[in-house]
Order: C-alpha cells, then structure tokens, then sequence
C-alpha cells in the first residue's frame, strides 16, 4: 500500500512539475521590411506613387518614410556604412553617386514636409531635385503619383482624387494659421470675478 502512494505522490510532483515548465511562445511572424508595396485590384495615383516610392525613393528615405536612419541603413544594406570608400563617399565608382550625411530626411511624420505649403510645391520640388542622383529622371505621371503618394500619407487628400496642375494648389500640407480669437470675453470675465470678489470682502469688512 505504501508503494503505491509514494507513486502515486511521485507522478504528481512530476505532473507538477511538467505543468510549472514555461511554455514557449508561438514565434510571430515577421514583416519583410523590403518587400514591394501591395496594389489593390484598382490603383490609384496614390497607390501607384507608393511603388514609385518603394522603387527610387525608399533606400534613401526609409520604409516608411523615416529618413535614412541608422537603424534603416541596417536594414537596407549589409554593412549600413553609406559613406564608405567606394560607396557614396567622394570617390564612389563611376556609375555611382555622393551625397552628404545630412541629407535623406524623414518625409512622413508630424513636421515633415512643412515648408511645402501645398502639394503645387512639393510637385515641383520633387522634379526639380529628386531623385538625389538624376533629378528629373522620372516621369512627370510618375512625379504626380509620388507627390499624391506624400500628399495622401500626411492626410492632405482623399483617396478617390487625381491630383494634377488643375488643383494640386488646393490640397495643403502646412496646416493653415488660425486666426487670432477675440480676447475681450476672457478679459471682461475675469473682471467680473474680480469685481465680485472686491463686492464680497467690502460687505463683509462692513458688516464686522
């Protein structure tokens, strides 16, 4: 009887213990950072700047849009070293191109892109200096669905609009200035306060 109980008592210590072994978690899946953009059945302009940007736009200026970061630069590349000797340094190879450690901003995000008044400018900052390495090099189609891509990433304009010389003035990506309030109800109800409160203390001062 005794040895029944003591195997008993052992397989539930071990039961106990196989129940008190952490479980490991599920591995989660992992986003490929690099891969292209997907396209809906029906693109839009927007959408269709969304692979332009993945194709000329991105290695500089991030995966979304984060600029060329140290963490991006990671990613992107092998050694994340852009600046090397024969890489983007002064004396990169014959095909290739230079450009300095300040350049690559961050496009997408609160502030970005705030000295474009509307997407007219950014349009025409876009083909007058990008890409870095042949400005100019896209299609004029293809600056208006990267500058549509931007325009639509900071909330500047609804998805079902072809954006184009005709209205790309109206869609703005600096918030417009509001225009100063009245003060004069503040002013004149802080007044009241302060009458009232005068009224009180010279009744009460009266009254001792």
């Amino acid at each position: 009887m005794f040895r029944y109980l003591t195997i008993l008592l052992l397989l539930f210590v071990l039961a106990g213990c196989a129940s008190a072994t952490p479980v490991p978690p599920a591995p989660t899946p992992t986003v490929d950072r690099l891969a292209a953009p997907e396209m809906p059945a029906t693109p839009q302009q927007a959408d269709l700047g969304a692979e332009v940007y993945y194709q000329v736009c991105m290695a500089c200026h991030g995966d979304y849009g984060q600029g060329l970061t140290d963490e991006w630069r990671v990613v992107w590349e092998e050694d994340g070293n852009c600046w090397q000797s024969r890489c983007h340094s002064f004396d990169h190879p014959p095909q290739g191109f230079s450009f300095p450690r300040t350049c690559c901003k961050a496009v997408m995000g609160d502030s970005t892109l705030s000295q474009f008044n509307n997407a007219q400018e950014l349009y025409t900052y876009l083909v007058e200096t990008m890409p870095w390495w042949n400005p100019g090099y896209l299609q004029d189609e293809q600056y208006w669905q990267l500058t549509a891509f931007l325009v639509r990433a900071h909330g500047g304009m609804p998805d079902d609009v072809e954006l184009g010389p005709a209205n790309a003035s109206v869609f703005l990506l600096r918030p417009a200035t509001p225009l100063p309030g009245d003060s004069r109800p503040i002013v004149l109800f802080i007044s009241a306060i302060l009458a009232i409160t005068a009224a009180t203390f010279f009744v009460q001062s009266r009254l001792r």
